[in-house]
């Protein structure tokens, strides 16, 4: 008799003060540091639904970028679980240290990788093969040995599975129905009760990645439950879960059959807790070699905008997918002492406006301003901390990307323009006008396009309009002209004279700038005066000045420490640097740059291409709403703490801690 059971030569291995006191008591018992203390007090909690062990749901393949075979290596081998409603069972362990999830077909096997084959003499690993149903078991690791040792005269194809909640042994991969019918009786001989089973289109394989070996397989054709792996932990440190591409990751992944369409592959998406979830983003959206506080910066926003959009990916079962679309996510090769310290030393720390985790949208460079979120993408949601505002400290010319220049010939742009529906245009572009900015921003929110035969084309909110150009604009931050122009550029430039202190969030003073003599006085409580002395602020871009009738008994806290100002003379001053702390009658106060006044500034810019074509002049990188990360790196450079930073990118919001 003539049957293809494709054996391996492999075996398997297989709680009034008193509550204060708890919880200071409750934090110390579980090691958390004096940081945790100071964040808890300092910016308060956030009491909403979601805590500080919340878990995130990181989508890594799925829909129609799904494959058929996923594979992970690890350093002590691997626990299967059984994952519902992120809770993760362990049900079977693997000391194998690679191996590879598949559907639960017939599969071709190219090295480690794995595809499905309708052809029976490709057939690499069969997905037809006998089952022995042990039934419930409390312990079902004997009866995986005795299923083993019986049938060891007849194959070594000898493996657990676990389906619809219940453990089973198999045995064999064939590639035909007819092939294990055929081989059923040697089975039958010593199990009776063994059967023949076919694929099932829920099923994954689980296999010894470069020969196929089959080590276990899931199926719960309900689709409550899904396969689950986790990276066996030994000696203290973290043992990751490996892609072949050399990308590091913490938590559990999750497998899962997607069908749709031609499309049959395994869907895998990363559950891991908030924390893991920053070590693994944030050094893949900002450099390592960054400031300590605008990775820190970062960390809060990133966190935060991971809490504002959970079940954004609904649709497949995830929360975020781990690209730009969201955030760009790769796990931990790039983590280093400093991302890790920025994670940690921010951990629980998110940004809430009215009650809730902010939108903290944020992106690469912006050119020196941003652009509001309703004017950005459109709709009704227009929150006052995602306003539009200068950034006249945004070094954004050191970034590569930073200023940049396009050429494009008409024929070109009518193309692109047609490609994005825009059926109207029949011919080459004629003209490019730009009919509106955005307010109080360099960002574009409406451009017209008009071809030689007189068509028109208009393009309005500047992201749409960063999407349509984006094959020549990076941002919509951009004027157009032809080639061998001079076009002008808006630059906003820091007013000398603005008052930039206000109070500390731990400062119960409020500490606003009212106009004073010839400056700007200081207001604590209402009291332009301060122990019988006037006092006044005044800053520009490379610092500032606080003055008064007699500053001797006002310190000012500078980047090197807290100092005694001694100056006894009407209207004296000494200068602040933009990063001190004023220190009035025992209160803190810093300095903010939210709403900087500017003023406008325009200079030539020439457009370097042929008088025929078209030439986009821009600044930014991204969609402009928010934070830039460049930006953020200017003021950290000049000596900002994180919070400072947060609250010029987002004004109005509030640093809180999650319980």
């Amino acid at each position: 008799m003539s049957f293809k059971n494709n054996r391996k030569n492999e075996n398997s291995a297989v709680k009034p003060w008193a509550r204060i006191l708890a919880l200071i008591l409750c934090i110390l018992m579980l090691g958390g540091t004096v940081v945790a203390l100071i964040q808890y007090f300092a910016f308060g909690s956030y009491a909403a639904e979601i805590s500080s062990n919340q878990r995130v749901r990181v989508g890594l393949m799925y829909g129609q970028g799904v494959v058929t075979s996923y594979t992970l290596s690890t350093d002590y081998g691997f626990s299967i679980g059984k994952i519902e409603q992120d809770s993760f069972k362990s049900i079977w362990k693997l000391p194998n240290t690679s191996i590879t999830v598949a559907s639960d077909a017939n599969l071709n096997r190219s090295g480690i990788i794995y595809n499905i084959t309708g052809s029976y003499n490709a057939t690499s690993v069969g997905a037809y093969h006998i089952e022995i149903n042990f039934g419930d078991v409390l312990d079902f690791q004997p009866q995986y040995a005795l299923a083993t040792e019986q049938l060891s005269a007849v194959t070594n194809e000898v493996f657990p599975a676990y389906i619809a909640g219940s453990y089973a042994v198999r045995v064999g991969n064939f590639a035909s129905i007819e092939d294990a019918e055929a081989f059923l009786p040697l089975v039958a001989s010593v199990f009776p009760g063994a059967y023949v089973v076919t694929p099932s289109s829920t099923a994954l394989t689980v296999m010894v990645s470069d020969t196929g070996f089959i080590l276990f397989e899931f199926d719960d054709p309900t689709g409550i439950s899904a396969l689950g792996l986790y990276a066996n932990q030994q000696g203290g440190s973290i043992c990751h879960l490996v892609t072949p591409s050399q990308k590091y990751f913490e938590g559990i992944f999750e497998f899962k059959r997607y069908i749709n369409g031609s499309r049959d592959g395994v869907q895998v998406v990363n559950i891991l807790s908030l924390d893991q979830y920053m070590n693994g983003l944030l050094p893949w959206e900002i450099s390592a070699s960054w400031p300590i506080e605008v990775q820190k910066a970062v960390a809060v926003a990133a966190r935060t905008y991971a809490l504002s959009m959970l079940g954004r990916h609904s649709e497949f079962g995830f929360d975020m997918c781990n690209a730009t679309h969201c955030q760009v996510y790769l796990g931990t090769a790039r983590a280093t002492e400093a991302s890790r310290r920025a994670v940690a030393e921010t951990s629980g720390l998110i940004l809430t406006y009215n009650g809730a985790p902010a939108k903290t949208y944020y992106s690469a460079v912006t050119g020196g301003c941003t652009v509001s979120v309703a004017e950005a993408w459109g709709g009704g949601s227009n929150p006052s901390y995602l306003r539009a505002i200068h950034t006249p400290w945004e070094k954004y010319t050191a970034h590569s990307e930073g200023e940049w220049q396009t050429e494009v010939t008409p024929e070109q742009l009518s193309n692109t323009l047609r490609a994005y529906g825009y059926s109207e245009i029949t011919s080459p572009i004629a003209s490019a006008r730009i009919d509106k900015l955005c307010q109080n921003s360099t960002y574009i929110y409406q451009i017209t396009f008009t071809d030689e035969a007189g068509n028109t084309a208009t393009i309005t909110t500047s992201d749409r309009i960063r999407t349509v150009l984006s094959a020549y604009v990076n941002s919509a931050n951009f004027v157009v002209g032809r080639g061998g122009e001079n076009v002008s550029v808006t630059d906003f430039l820091p007013n000398a004279k603005y008052p930039y202190a206000t109070a500390s969030p731990t400062s119960t003073s409020s500490f606003a700038a009212s106009e004073g003599s010839g400056t700007w006085a200081a207001t604590v409580n209402g009291n332009r005066q301060i122990d019988g002395n006037a006092v006044y602020i005044s800053g520009g871009e490379g610092g500032g000045v606080i003055a008064g009738d007699d500053l001797s008994g006002v310190p000012v806290a500078t980047g090197s420490g807290t100092v005694s100002v001694d100056i006894a003379t009407n209207g004296g001053f000494a200068p602040i640097d933009p990063t001190s702390t004023v220190t009035v009658n025992n209160s803190a106060y810093i300095a903010t740059l939210a709403d900087f006044p500017t003023y406008q500034s325009q200079r030539l810019v020439l457009a370097n291409g042929k008088a025929s074509n078209f030439v986009f002049v821009g600044r930014g990188w991204g969609h402009g709403v928010g934070m830039s990360q460049w930006g953020a790196k200017n003021l950290a450079d000049m000596g900002y703490d994180f919070c400072t930073i947060l609250r010029t990118y987002y004004p109005g919001t509030e640093i809180t801690t999650l319980r």
